[in-house]
């Protein structure tokens, strides 16, 4: 079977932008179960219409519907603060990329924050509602780098908000989108609200290429169930929206980023694989750019190494203060983050724990 061939292939032809409605092909459920698992449903349903999709569509409409009545106070009483705050990831490409936010599906919203403003950040979530998802909020100096916070609303849905004072989670890769060059840069999404802000096009994209990376060895979760892998389609669609809107000045700024934090081969390749399924357009000058780059630490951390190597580089980079905070964290992680790891399972924390650390040994080839 050819590349093109493939049920991966198939589904991504049908996300094409100006190709014909695919019509019969999503009447097969396997490609509407390969859909949801690559989370496209809703492009898809607003591509083709398809019967089969339309309940997931609508239930992430009115999803939308709700999160956006409760950022928009959010983001409008940290604005009220002066506290400089920028959405990440799916939230910020929703409301600046796609033509219906609801198209692009997402459990939270991302939000990126200066670590020195995390405790008044945190005092305005709690007086918006929020409360922290784990018992005991982290330390934005010691170990953790995000920490999730929910709202529970009258009607018993939640939403959460996903707080984060360094772009990538990873202390390894602190160094290739800095905070506070990230949040200068940062565009305003006024879909969203007249407050809100996201990530400039070519961090975003950066971002976008770099987190698809990461979770080749780190797991995602679709309806409970760990995932794990880079080529999740809605990542890419992501990438090639990124990549049609992106202007001669975006393409220079991605390249000197991508440059300068040893990532070009990360980047390069997140670009052609969209291009490969999504026919995305590229700058022949910036893929020789993003060629010719030389590879840095960055990239064999993302590229080279296993879970093992991972760790290890990620306690090096903390410096020996903090490391062994790191390593406790990451070996016992609260017990609220491990219920939701392992969701059924019938063992005590004690056996989730060593469950945990049999995985974090078993090396996982990228």
């Amino acid at each position: 079977m050819s590349d093109t061939d493939t049920p991966v292939a198939r589904l991504a032809a049908a996300l094409r932008p100006g190709v014909p409605d695919p019509g019969a092909d999503l009447l097969d459920p396997d490609l509407i179960a390969l859909a949801a698992l690559h989370g496209v449903g809703p492009l898809l349903f607003a591509r083709s219409g398809a019967r089969a999709l339309r309940d997931e569509a609508q239930a992430l409409a009115m999803w939308d519907l709700r999160h956006r009545a409760v950022l928009r106070p959010l983001l409008a009483a940290l604005h009220a603060q002066g506290l400089r705050a920028a959405l990440m990831k799916g939230t910020a490409l929703a409301y600046g990329l796609y033509d219906d936010p609801a198209q692009r599906p997402r459990g939270d919203s991302d939000l990126l924050v200066q670590g020195g403003d995390v405790p008044a950040v945190r005092a305005v979530l709690v007086s918006q509602g929020f409360r922290p998802f784990y018992a005991a909020p982290s330390d934005p100096g010691v170990g953790r780098t995000q920490e999730p916070w929910r709202l529970t609303l009258p009607d018993g849905t939640a939403h959460e908000v996903d707080l984060h004072w360094q772009v990538l989670n990873a202390p390894s890769l602190e160094d290739v989108l800095p905070v506070a060059e990230a949040l200068a840069q940062a565009r305003p999404l006024p879909r969203l609200s007249d407050k809100a802000q996201g990530l400039s096009r070519p961090d975003a994209l950066l971002l976008a290429a770099l987190h698809r990376a990461q979770h080749v060895l780190a797991p995602y979760f679709v309806a409970g169930v760990a995932q794990y892998g880079g080529d999740r389609l809605i990542w890419l669609v992501d990438i090639d929206l990124l990549a049609r809107a992106c202007d001669p000045e975006d393409w220079a700024a991605l390249v000197a980023r991508s440059t300068a934090g040893g990532v070009a081969p990360v980047v390069l390749g997140a670009l052609c694989d969209a291009a490969r399924l999504l026919g995305t357009p590229l700058p022949a000058a910036v893929l020789h750019q993003l060629a010719a780059a030389p590879e840095g630490r960055a990239t064999r951390y993302l590229l080279r190494q296993g879970r093992v190597g991972r760790a290890v580089a990620d306690l090096r980079a903390r410096g020996p203060r903090r490391a062994l905070g790191l390593a406790l964290r990451r070996l016992f992680p609260p017990a609220e983050f491990m219920r939701m790891k392992y969701p059924g399972h019938g063992g005590g924390l004690a056996v989730l724990y060593l469950r945990r650390l049999l995985a974090l040994l078993r090396r996982r080839e990228a």
